[in-house]
């Protein structure tokens, strides 16, 4: 019940963040655009748009991650599972998500504590245009975090149904909000 829950849960926030990621593609590439326009109409160089598009492509990057997981559309060898066994493909995803969500988890708890760090000490971009860092790195915190609870929910409910592997595996509610 509670795994359930926390599933559907995570499904919305996941999509939700991923329609934010895809904002954040589109305003990376309305921010080249216009440097470009007001660049070659007049004349002016701008230095803005490229740090504005690094960092949002950045942010686009980790916060696409829970919901991409969601969807199981990470790195994966398809072949295999046509080949192997229900077994073997469960032992698989067993060991590939625990692998995964123990990397997942290290790398969020350091980009906490990056943004710690950032948020005290100030950390800015250098150049004329200067945003702090912190926000950055704190949705990248974010999306390591999701994409690490989203490893968690696919582990233990693959435990709990060795036959479930992916989003079509999972319960009907979760699959409806990834769509």
């Amino acid at each position: 019940m509670f795994l359930r829950r926390l599933g559907r849960a995570l499904a919305a926030l996941n999509t939700g963040l991923g329609y934010v990621a895809a904002l954040l593609l589109v305003l990376a590439a309305i921010s080249i655009a216009a440097g470009i326009v007001i660049r070659t109409t007049t004349g002016i160089p701008t230095d803005w748009e490229i740090p504005l598009s690094v960092l949002a492509l950045i942010a686009a990057t980790f916060l696409s991650a829970g919901y991409t997981q969601l969807r199981r559309g990470h790195v994966s060898i398809e072949v295999l599972e046509h080949l192997l066994s229900a077994r073997v493909n469960h032992w698989r995803f067993l060991i590939g998500d625990l692998l995964s969500l123990t990397f997942c988890a290290f790398v969020a708890w350091n980009a906490w504590q990056l943004t710690h760090h950032a948020w005290i000490e100030g950390h800015r971009l250098d150049g004329a245009f200067d945003p702090k860092l912190w926000p950055v790195y704190a949705l990248m915190a974010l999306g390591m975090t999701t994409l690490s609870l989203q490893l968690l929910v696919q582990l233990l409910t693959n435990l709990r149904d060795p036959k479930a592997t992916g989003i079509a595996d999972q319960e009907p509610e979760i699959a409806k909000w990834s769509e």
